[in-house]
């Protein structure tokens, strides 16, 4: 008679538990697996459903563009519906800025050796010295100014002056307290009151931090726009002003943004 040893008894049940153990896992992997199938399946027909801007917009996140615009990951892509309103108003921006680059193949540079440079179409501008300032530095004030065609254009739009300076910063102004400097540049002077109601942004100025204003004091027709930034021991100032005042206030603003976006620091 075959008697089993303990030790043939105990490699039996350790092949028995280790065959049981290969038995569950394979119905884990199983059952995983009908589950991301069924999961993948729903996933598709999900995507495939997808027919709209909103269904999009549920499921997967939205672009910050304009209009806003969704995207699945089929490729497709579904763009926010714009009213008749909205979409006029961007159809006309659009033509303003594809008006102002159409210009840009006759644009000339103007350059303050070591300081900066700027751009300007040569058909509507032209650069002239502006009046002494004894707190300018060199190369004193520079005026970019409409010449008379530009003003005379039909029908008639405001033209827009762009001028810029540099003063030594003998006053130590920083980051930080460079908003205090609104009103007692090189252009014109106004008191805090004038600030009150108006909004001191962030802004870029040839790639360097800087500060602006729209729409403040001085002058009959007032300042179109101010913007201040800080190099070295220097404050950079630009402001806009407008030049012919009669007709669309809107239609060149998209030329003076387009000059000031062309500043560099040399």
């Amino acid at each position: 008679m075959f008697i089993l040893s303990p030790s043939h008894l105990k490699s039996k049940k350790l092949n028995a538990k280790g065959f049981s153990l290969v038995v569950i896992l394979l119905a884990v992997v199983i059952f995983a697996g009908l589950v991301y199938g069924t999961y993948f399946y729903f996933q598709q027909q999900r995507i495939k459903n997808i027919n709209s801007f909103e269904e999009c917009a549920k499921y997967y996140p939205v672009m910050e563009s304009y209009p806003t615009q969704c995207n699945t990951k089929d490729g497709r892509s579904f763009t926010q519906k714009l009213s008749e309103e909205e979409q006029k108003r961007l159809e006309d921006e659009f033509k303003e800025l594809e008006d102002s680059k159409s210009d840009s193949t006759n644009w000339s540079t103007y350059q303050a050796t070591r300081f900066y440079q700027i751009e300007y179409p040569l058909d509507k501008y032209s650069i002239r010295s502006g009046p002494a300032n004894i707190n300018a530095s060199w190369p004193g004030i520079i005026n970019l100014e409409p010449n008379d065609i530009f003003n005379e254009e039909k029908p008639l739009a405001v033209t827009y002056q762009v001028s810029i300076g540099i003063k030594k910063n003998n006053e130590g102004y920083t980051r930080e307290n460079l908003e205090q400097y609104f009103g007692k540049g090189l252009f014109i002077k106004y008191g805090k009151d004038s600030l009150k109601d108006i909004e001191i942004k962030n802004t870029k100025l040839g790639g360097l931090d800087a500060l602006r204003i729209d729409g403040c004091c001085g002058g009959q027709v007032g300042v179109e726009a101010n913007i201040v930034a800080l190099k070295g021991d220097k404050i950079y100032e630009i402001i806009i002003n407008p030049a012919q005042t009669s007709g669309n206030p809107d239609k060149n603003k998209a030329i003076y943004e387009k000059i000031i976006e062309t500043f560099k620091f040399l």
